[in-house]
């Protein structure tokens, strides 16, 4: 099973009524908070993830209306459609130059954090539409990585081989299409917490 995704209520006193996951790397299932806090099971379809293998991630937007999914070690952004009482993903779009994708999740509604085990670079800022990603050059990491995770306004946390988390304030280096900025570098301020003592 894939970490849980919830979907943020509405306004920020709403608690959320809606968590995603993906149950063994193919049957992605939401639960729903019904009356008298009750979670019940529920579909979606997601018939059109299929042909590219197993889901070892499933990020649901924090508006509810896309997902980010690593299977097979690429990156894919899809939208969410909800007709009815029905809810599937559609239109999956392949994110080209990221390879040996790990983790990813939702910076802001049109922004994701991804996490690789690439020589290309290990985090990359990526808008949803593809265009300019932003890579990030975190000496601090010790390959390969395991998990990020990402919230507007707080650090991105990366997770990597090493017994400690990493919490990492990025400055970006520019980018375009995975070619670093001659023009400027990342600044980066790492703070490490050790876990093992």
């Amino acid at each position: 099973m894939t970490r849980p995704t919830w979907q943020f209520g509405i306004s920020t006193n709403q608690l959320s009524n809606e968590v995603w996951t993906v149950v063994d790397g193919t049957n992605v299932i939401r639960l729903q908070r019904g009356k008298e806090n009750v979670w019940s099971p529920l579909p979606v379809d997601a018939t059109n993830l299929s042909p590219y293998g197993t889901i070892t991630e499933l990020r649901l937007s924090r508006d509810g209306v896309r997902v980010a999914i690593v299977a097979g070690g690429k990156l894919y952004i899809g939208a969410v459609a909800r007709v009815d009482n029905s809810t599937s993903i559609v239109a999956p779009k392949l994110v080209p130059y990221l390879t040996s994708v790990v983790s990813v999740d939702w910076l802001n509604q049109s922004t994701v954090m991804v996490a690789t085990n690439s020589s290309n670079g290990p985090v990359w800022r990526v808008p949803v539409d593809g265009i300019e990603p932003d890579r990030y050059s975190v000496a601090n990491l010790t390959p390969p990585l395991t998990a990020i995770t990402a919230a507007p306004s707080r650090g991105v946390i990366v997770t990597d081989s090493a017994p400690a988390v990493v919490s990492v304030t990025l400055r970006v280096e520019r980018s375009k299409r995975g070619e670093p900025s001659s023009a400027s570098r990342a600044l980066i301020a790492a703070e490490t917490v050790d876990w093992t003592a």
